[in-house]
């Protein structure tokens, strides 16, 4: 009934010899039947705050107020609805002014429901005043008793919706502790969050710390990032092995196209690798050693649609063994796009090799194996072409090398 609790508080009133009388409220602040620190007592006179005081360890607080006088009066604190009322300090002609009126109070403060109209307790949820008939500070109960009535009914909507709650949350709280226990770290997870929701902070009533909860779901957070870094690591290592050991065969095959696209790609998956370093830097050593034709007179940036034939002329025999086109690029535009190369005579044409890992701002030198294609080895090829696809190219050194 925590509602009504400071209306049914016991009050009375003592007289002592003093030269100023008052009106002393000793009163304690209750949150689920307990007394609760640092609760703010807040006294307005006339709507101008006259003095505050805060609840001590207990809950409990004292106020001295003055006679003949009307002041508010609110208690609250952070996340829990205030209680506000209305106290008359006035004393009727012929009743001493040097006497001391003791009022007990108690109330309990609760945190706001969102699923119910709290705008009753905004308004001063009772009055106070001299009773003559007791000689003595207490309730104006005529006044109160409308206010009584709604807060009943108020009270009843939200012992409901606390029952139907406490249930929901009581079963999210058992389902995360049964799966946390079984180590099903995603779904505990799910329905600590999923009891949360329902009690984010005020759980005592259920003596259930919510503490606790988030310290769970911090844990288990925890757990999963850890278990996700060791996937990653894991599907790393794959990758790195995958891409290691076709490299590593490719070069032991002389393929050094293929050697040096597997490399980079180690590379981007571990920078620090030495292994790939070393081997690139062996791979370029290779395909530059013996250089039969370097090209000239072309433009120094294709743009994005064209194409540029580099002439030609016949190989010997001798000459068309091993041949890989050394051919430096650079992106120069936002765009992504590929180059193609081809090769071919007034008669025919061939090859189809396709470079689309162009970087951005700087040159890459990229090697095109010539020298195991069947139709470059017996067509006299009098050109090689470059075009640019979808993107502007920066054109570097271009070169046509023998590795046998």
């Amino acid at each position: 009934m925590f509602l009504l609790l400071f209306l049914a508080s016991q009050f009375h009133g003592t007289a002592q010899s003093r030269k100023m009388g008052h009106v002393l409220i000793e009163g304690k602040v209750y949150v689920n039947d307990r007394g609760i620190p640092n609760a703010f007592v807040n006294i307005f006179l006339r709507d101008k705050a006259f003095t505050h005081t805060y609840s001590g360890v207990n809950g409990t607080f004292k106020v001295t107020l003055p006679f003949n006088h009307k002041f508010r009066i609110e208690i609250g604190k952070q996340g829990l609805v205030n209680k506000q009322f209305i106290i008359n300090t006035e004393i009727p002609s012929g009743v001493r002014d040097d006497q001391i009126y003791v009022f007990n109070l108690q109330l309990d403060l609760f945190p706001p429901f969102e699923e119910v109209d709290m705008s009753l307790l905004y308004e001063p949820m009772a009055y106070i005043g001299y009773d003559h008939l007791t000689g003595s500070f207490g309730f104006d109960l005529e006044a109160a008793e409308d206010k009584v009535r709604k807060v009943q009914a108020l009270q009843k909507e939200i012992e409901t919706i606390l029952a139907i709650k406490a249930r929901l949350f009581r079963l999210e709280f058992s389902n995360a502790e049964v799966a946390y226990m079984r180590m099903q770290y995603t779904l505990a997870l799910d329905d600590y969050k999923k009891a949360l929701r329902v009690y984010p902070s005020n759980t005592a009533h259920l003596y259930i710390d919510v503490t606790y909860i988030k310290d769970q779901i911090a844990t288990i957070e925890a757990l999963l990032a850890e278990r996700r870094m060791q996937e990653r690591n894991k599907a790393l290592k794959q990758q790195l092995d995958v891409a290691r050991n076709r490299a590593d065969n490719a070069f032991r095959q002389k393929l050094y196209d293929e050697a040096s696209e597997n490399y980079r790609k180690v590379l981007g998956l571990k920078p620090d690798d030495r292994h790939a370093r070393t081997r690139l830097d062996t791979i370029k050593a290779i395909v530059n050693r013996d250089i039969i034709i370097n090209f000239s007179d072309y433009p120094p940036v294709m743009r994005a649609g064209t194409e540029i034939k580099l002439p030609l002329a016949r190989l010997g025999a001798s000459l068309k063994k091993g041949n890989y086109l050394i051919i430096n690029l650079r992106r120069d535009s936002e765009s992504e796009g590929k180059v193609v190369i081809r090769y071919g005579n007034d008669k025919e044409r061939g090859g189809n090799f396709v470079i689309t890992d162009t970087p951005s701002g700087q040159f890459r030198e990229h090697y095109i194996r010539l020298g195991t294609s069947y139709q470059w080895s017996r067509m006299d090829a009098a050109w090689i072409s470059i075009s640019a696809e979808g993107c502007d190219i920066g054109l570097g050194d271009i070169r046509l090398s023998r590795t046998e």
